[in-house]
C-alpha cells in the first residue's frame, strides 16, 4: 500500500474455482497531506524576572476543536529567549502541519532597591534614611568602610511553588560603589530617636551601580540621607581610641570591631585636629579633613571655645557645668529650657544634651 501524499488506484482480483468464475474490482483513492493549522500566541512577550518559567501563551483550533500544544524552549532567567509550539498528541501530529509556531520573547531583569541596614548601636536606620552618631559621622572613612558593609537589598523574587527565594549571596556579583557628600542642613525641629536626638547635619550616600552586577536583577543609583545624632543625656556608649591604617578617632567599641579597627591608648600620634564647622576631631588624616570640608587646627582646644581650659580656679571645688549652643555660643551656666540640642561642658569634660 502506499504511503505518499497522492491519487491511487487500487484492484481487488478474486480468482476462479469449482464454484465460481474470477473477479477484478478497481477503486479510486487519494492520500492527503497533513492539515495546516495555525498558532495563535498571546499578545505579552515582555515579562519581568520573579523566579518562575515564564512564556506567552499558545492555542491551535481546527474548526471548533482545541487542539492541545506544548510549548518547548521556556525559560525562568532574565534574557531574550525562542519558544516552539508542538502537538501534545502524538497522534494529532501526522495530521496537521502548525503554522507561526515559532515566538520570541523576553524576560527583562527585576529591580532591587538597595539601603543601609545595621544592628550598630546608636545607629537607626530605614529605606530612605540612616542615622548616625557624631563621631561616625565626622569621620568618612569609617563611615564609608560602615555603609559598605551594611548596604542591603529589598525585591528579590521567590518562587510560588518551592518557596525558594534569591539573596544577595547567591544572586549578586560584586558590591556597588558608594560615595559621600556632605551638606549643612537648613535648621528644624531635631527628630528624638531610641537615646538619641538628630541634630541639622547631614550627608547624602550615593549607592551606584558601578562595579555590580546580576544575571537576573538591576540596581538604580540611589541617594540616602545620613544623618548626625547627638547623645541623650545619659545615654552615651563607651568611646575609645581606635585606629585604622593612618586615622584615629574615638568610636564605640562596637562600631571599631566593626570596621577591624585597632584600640588605641590615644589617638594623639595620629593624624590631626580637624574643625568642622563648630565641632572639632581630634585624629583625622589631613586629606580626609579637606575632604569634609573641615580645616585642620593646631589643637582641638584652640579651635573652639567650648574646649578652652580654664586657668586660675579652685580645683578642689567642682566645676560648673557651662552651656553652648552647636554653634559654640556660650549660654551660661543654668541649663537651657528651650527645646533643642546643648554641648554641656565640666572642666575638660564636655557631652551633648537634648531638652525637650
Amino acid at each position: 500500500m502506499p504511503a505518499n501524499v497522492g491519487l491511487y488506484t487500487v484492484q481487488a482480483t478474486f480468482p476462479q474455482t469449482e464454484n465460481y468464475a474470477s473477479f477484478q474490482a478497481l477503486a479510486n483513492f487519494e492520500i492527503l497531506g497533513p492539515k495546516d493549522l495555525q498558532v495563535a500566541w498571546g499578545a505579552q512577550r515582555t515579562f519581568e524576572y520573579n523566579k518562575m518559567v515564564q512564556s506567552p501563551t499558545a492555542t491551535a483550533r481546527d474548526g471548533s476543536t482545541d487542539i492541545s500544544l506544548h510549548i518547548s524552549g521556556t525559560q525562568s532567567a532574565a534574557g531574550t529567549h525562542s519558544i516552539m509550539a508542538i502537538i501534545t498528541d502524538e497522534t494529532l501530529r501526522r495530521r496537521y502541519t502548525l503554522l507561526n509556531n515559532t515566538a520570541d520573547y523576553e524576560i527583562t531583569k527585576r529591580p532591587l532597591r538597595s539601603y543601609f541596614r545595621t544592628n550598630l548601636p546608636d545607629f537607626d536606620f530605614n529605606s530612605d534614611t540612616l542615622w548616625v552618631p557624631t563621631e561616625v559621622f565626622a569621620d568618612s572613612v569609617a563611615l564609608t568602610r560602615i555603609l559598605n558593609q551594611i548596604i542591603s537589598y529589598e525585591g528579590f523574587a521567590t518562587n510560588t511553588e518551592t518557596s525558594e527565594s534569591d539573596n544577595a549571596e547567591n544572586s549578586l556579583k560584586g558590591t556597588p560603589s558608594i560615595s559621600l557628600e556632605y551638606e549643612v542642613a537648613a535648621a528644624r525641629s531635631p527628630m528624638l530617636l531610641p537615646r538619641r536626638t538628630e541634630t541639622t547635619q547631614k550627608a547624602t550616600a550615593i549607592i551606584s551601580p558601578e562595579g555590580f552586577s546580576a544575571d537576573n536583577y538591576s540596581l538604580n543609583i540611589r541617594h540616602i540621607t545620613v544623618m548626625e545624632t547627638a547623645d541623650l543625656e545619659g545615654s552615651a556608649a563607651e568611646r575609645i581610641s581606635c585606629r585604622r591604617e593612618s586615622y584615629c578617632t574615638e568610636l564605640s567599641r562596637a562600631v571599631c570591631d566593626f570596621i577591624d579597627g585597632t584600640a588605641e591608648q590615644s589617638c594623639a600620634a595620629f593624624g590631626i585636629s580637624c574643625l568642622i564647622g563648630s565641632r572639632c576631631v581630634n585624629g583625622v588624616h589631613r586629606d580626609e579633613c579637606a575632604g569634609i570640608g573641615g580645616q585642620a587646627t593646631e589643637s582641638c582646644q584652640a579651635a573652639t571655645p567650648i574646649l578652652q581650659q580654664s586657668y586660675g580656679r579652685d580645683l578642689s571645688r567642682p566645676s560648673p557645668p557651662l552651656y553652648y549652643n552647636l554653634k559654640g555660643t556660650p549660654l551660661g551656666t543654668q541649663k537651657p529650657t528651650t527645646p533643642g540640642v546643648y554641648i554641656e561642658k565640666r572642666g575638660k569634660y564636655m557631652r551633648k544634651i537634648a531638652v525637650r
